[in-house]
Order: structure tokens, then C-alpha cells, then sequence
């Protein structure tokens, strides 16, 4: 916007003001009075804008009006993104295989949570196994359709040499062998054939052979996870106050967190 000299006279000009999210154009015959280099305005004279009489007194041209709307949406944005695709090549390959197959006999959930499928026996004695499932997850939870009680676990697995297995493959295995899960490992590709996943899952079920699935059987194996961030809770015995000796239920992350749960 061209400003004319302090107090000079002008006949029509068109000025361009930033109002909220938009920008509005109008046309006005004024004596114009430039203060200083702040980008202020004072038109004393009468302006019609629509056919109204807009009140733009002292109108300032501040850094947050000359922000365009495109840009100032995205800095009022939180910093998350869209992760796109949600499975990649191999795993939407696999689901693809996998639905084909089982139809209605079972649902088949992609990427569950470890945390959400197993609990910790004794949790105030095996704190420190929280961490190996914390965060982490089975690609793929096959459950049956009326309860999603889960029946089957497929992990797709990275090629490794021959004989040889990663920490992390051996630790699933052996997770869902201990909890009378199978565990169906599939190596990753871009394709799969019918028959050698079908091979593939009788291998996984001769390897449970009788173990027989462990799930919650007694109140006192399960513990609460936190109210507040969702982790899980341990036992503890209060220390002090009228509640001293009384155990409850305080969250893995204390003192970060102060989520607790009273045991009645």
C-alpha cells in the first residue's frame, strides 16, 4: 500500500486491509495522515465501503494481519501428520492373503498392541518385563468373529542367515508360546503364496503342541493400568498418613505420574 507524503491530498485510492481470516478491498476519497512508519492509519474523513461506512480509526497493519491465511492455519496446527499408508507393501500384501483365506472365521486385526493382548503375572514382582512389550506389536491378531477371543499371532519377518534368528523374533516366539498363543512367523515379501502360509501355520500350532492358553484366571493376577496416561500400575504400600500400611495401586512412571488406584 503507497502512502502519500504526511498530510498530502489524494483523490481515489484503493487499499487493501487483512480482517480476520480474509481480505477485504475497498475504494475511498480521503486526506490521509501518516504516523510514523508503524503502519498506522487515521482517516477522519467519511469512506463508503458497500455502501456502509466502515470504522477503520487508527487501523493497525500489524505482523499477526500481514500473516497470509494459508500460513497462519498451519502454524495454529498441532505437529501431526497423517501417517500414510497405514501398512506397507508387505503387510497390505499379507492382510490381503490372510482375508482371502480365513473369510468369516476369523477377524483379523493389523498392528494390536502387545499390552493390549498380555498381562504380567505378578506384576509387583516382574516390573521390569513391562518394557519388552510396552509400545511394541504383533502385525496381525487373528480373533475369533463373536468374542475376538485372539487364536492366532502373525508376525512378518525379516530375512536373516541361515540357522540364525533376531533377539526380538526369538522374544515373540517365545512370548506367545509361553501364553498357548501361536505365533505364525511369515517372511516379509512382496507376495505370498496360500499354500506355504497354510504350511506355515501347522508349523506354529505343532510347536504350542499341548500348551495350554494362559489367560486371566484370578482378580489378584491382574493389575489396573494408570487412569491417567494409561501405563501400567504397580502395588504399593502407603507410608504415611492416616492410610499408612493401607497397599494400592500407583503408576509405573511415578513420581512423572501420580495416577493410583485404591484396593478396596
Amino acid at each position: 500500500m503507497s502512502i502519500q507524503p504526511q498530510n498530502a491530498k489524494f483523490n481515489t485510492a484503493t487499499v487493501e486491509f487483512r480482517a480476520e481470516m480474509t481480505y477485504t478491498v475497498f475504494t475511498f476519497s480521503a486526506s490521509a495522515t501518516r504516523r510514523g512508519n508503524n503502519g498506522t492509519l487515521k482517516c477522519p474523513t467519511a469512506m463508503m465501503w458497500n455502501g456502509k461506512q466502515p470504522d477503520i480509526e487508527g487501523y493497525r497493519l500489524s505482523e499477526e494481519h500481514s500473516v497470509m491465511p494459508e500460513k497462519r492455519m498451519e502454524l495454529e496446527r498441532l505437529p501431526y501428520r497423517l501417517k500414510e499408508p497405514f501398512l506397507n507393501t508387505p503387510e497390505l500384501a499379507l492382510f490381503r492373503v490372510l482375508s482371502g483365506m480365513m473369510g468369516d472365521r476369523y477377524m483379523i486385526c493389523p498392528k494390536v498392541s502387545l499390552n493390549d493382548v498380555f498381562y504380567i503375572l505378578r506384576p509387583n514382582e516382574n516390573v521390569h518385563f513391562f518394557n519388552k512389550i510396552f509400545r511394541k506389536h504383533v502385525d496381525f491378531l487373528l480373533c475369533e468373529p463373536e468374542t475376538f477371543k485372539p487364536s492366532f499371532g502373525v508376525e512378518i519377518v525379516k530375512p536373516v542367515a541361515k540357522n540364525g534368528a533376531r533377539e526380538a523374533d526369538t522374544f515373540m516366539e517365545q512370548l506367545f508360546a509361553d501364553a498357548g498363543l501361536p505365533l505364525v512367523h511369515i517372511p516379509s515379501g512382496e507376495s505370498y503364496s496360500e499354500a506355504d502360509i497354510i504350511a506355515l501355520f501347522q508349523v506354529a500350532v505343532a510347536k504350542i503342541g499341548g500348551t495350554s492358553s494362559m489367560r486371566i484366571d484370578r482378580p489378584a493376577d491382574t493389575v489396573p493400568n494408570c487412569p491417567i496416561c494409561g501405563k501400567m500400575m504397580v502395588l504399593r504400600i502407603r507410608r504415611n498418613g492416616a492410610q499408612a500400611g493401607l497397599k494400592y495401586y500407583g503408576c509405573i512412571d511415578n513420581p512423572r505420574c501420580a495416577g493410583a488406584v485404591e484396593i478396596d
